[in-house]
C-alpha cells in the first residue's frame, strides 16, 4: 500500500512540513511547540475571562441598583443611597424599623400606665414588663396599636399564642 504523505506549512515558523498524524498543524521543532502551547492557554484564557464577564452580566442584570434620591446606578451592592445621597437622609429615614419600634413599645407601656392589663402589677413591683399582641401575629395579628397591650412576664409566657379577650 502507497501511503501518500501531506504537506502542511507550520503554523508558527512558516516551514514546509510533512503531516505525521491527520491534527497536525505544526513542525515537530521543540520552539514551535513551546509557543503553540503558550498561544493556546492564552487564547483561551482570554476567551474564558470574556465568557466569564458575559455570563456575570448577564445573571446580574435584573438585579441592578438605583439611588433612590439622585437615581445614579449603584450597581449590585443592595443599598438605596449613593455615597454623595447618604449624608442628605437623617437616621430615622435610612433605619426606620429601629426607631419605630421603640417609640410604639414606649407609647403603649404608657397608655397602659406600665402596668400589665391582666394581674395589675406594675414597675413599683419589680416585674419585668412586655408588650403584647392581643391577636398573636402567628394568627394573622398585626404590630399596631390596637393590637398591643402590656403584660408582665409571668403572665405573657403563660398566654404563649392564644386570644384572650378582656
Amino acid at each position: 500500500m502507497n501511503k501518500q504523505k501531506k504537506i502542511i506549512q507550520c503554523k508558527i515558523c512558516n516551514k514546509s512540513v510533512k503531516i505525521i498524524s491527520p491534527p497536525q498543524k505544526l513542525c515537530l521543532a521543540k520552539f514551535c511547540k513551546q509557543l503553540n502551547r503558550k498561544l493556546y492557554v492564552k487564547n483561551n484564557l482570554i476567551k474564558y475571562r470574556e465568557y466569564q464577564r458575559k455570563s456575570y452580566n448577564r445573571l446580574h442584570r435584573k438585579s441592578q441598583f438605583n439611588c433612590e434620591i439622585c437615581k445614579e446606578k449603584l450597581g449590585l451592592n443592595k443599598r438605596k443611597y449613593c455615597f454623595s445621597c447618604i449624608k442628605k437622609v437623617n437616621y430615622n429615614e435610612r433605619y426606620p424599623a429601629k426607631t419605630k419600634k421603640w417609640n410604639l413599645r414606649f407609647t403603649i407601656l404608657n397608655r397602659d400606665n406600665f402596668k400589665c392589663v391582666y394581674c395589675g402589677r406594675g414597675v413599683n413591683d419589680n416585674v419585668i414588663l412586655n408588650v403584647d399582641h392581643i391577636i398573636p401575629k402567628s394568627k394573622g395579628g398585626k404590630t399596631i396599636s390596637e393590637n398591643l397591650q402590656t403584660a408582665c412576664r409571668e403572665c405573657n409566657v403563660g398566654k404563649l399564642d392564644s386570644i384572650i379577650l378582656k
